[in-house]
C-alpha cells in the first residue's frame, strides 16, 4: 500500500511539473506584477544561480531535495523548504498558503498549478503542522516502548525537521 501511495504521489508531482513547464514561460514572465506579496528576507537564494531561473525551475530543486531528503537521509537547513518559507513568508503573518498575498500561493495561481507541499509543510514560519505534531507523538510512544523493553537505553528523537 505504501508502494502504491509512493507511486500516486511521484506522478502527481510528475504531473504537476509537465503543467508547470507548460505555463512556465508565459506565467513567469507576468510575476513581478504581483502586488502585496511580501518580499525575500534575503539578498541570495540558497540555490544558487539566477533568480529567473530559480522562478522557472524551483520545483526541479524542491523535488530534487525531498528525494535526497526522503530517501537518501540528507537533512540541510540551507536547503529546506522550512527554509524556503522562513525567507519567503514573514514571521508573525496571519496570511496562510491559498491567501492571495502568501508567497507561494501568489505565483501558483497566476501559474495555474495546484500544490499539495502545506498539506504536511508548514505554510509560516515556526509553524508545526498537526501532520508532524502526530508524527513527533507516535515517534516519542515507539521509543517509549523500546526503552521499556530495553532498560538502560535513552529515547532519542532525530530527524525532526521539516
Amino acid at each position: 500500500m505504501l508502494q502504491l501511495q509512493q507511486l500516486m504521489h511521484k506522478t502527481l508531482i510528475g504531473v504537476i511539473g509537465v503543467i508547470a513547464l507548460s505555463f512556465g514561460s508565459v506565467a513567469m514572465a507576468e510575476l513581478d506584477a504581483l502586488d502585496g506579496v511580501a518580499k525575500p528576507k534575503g539578498d541570495k537564494c540558497s540555490i544558487p544561480g539566477e533568480e529567473s531561473e530559480i522562478r522557472a525551475h524551483h520545483f526541479q530543486y524542491i523535488l530534487h531535495q525531498r528525494d535526497k531528503t526522503m530517501h537518501q537521509g540528507v537533512r540541510t537547513k540551507d536547503s529546506s523548504l522550512k527554509e524556503c518559507i522562513n525567507c519567503h513568508v514573514p514571521e508573525n503573518t496571519s496570511v496562510r498558503f491559498g491567501d492571495d498575498k502568501h508567497f507561494c500561493s501568489a505565483c501558483h495561481k497566476q501559474a495555474g498549478v495546484t500544490i499539495d507541499c502545506f498539506q504536511c509543510h508548514a505554510d509560516r514560519p515556526g509553524q508545526i503542522p498537526g501532520i508532524h505534531k502526530q508524527a513527533m507523538a507516535e515517534l516519542e510512544t515507539k521509543l517509549n516502548a523500546e526503552v521499556t523493553a530495553t532498560p538502560g537505553t535513552e529515547p532519542s528523537v532525530t530527524g525532526a525537521a521539516q
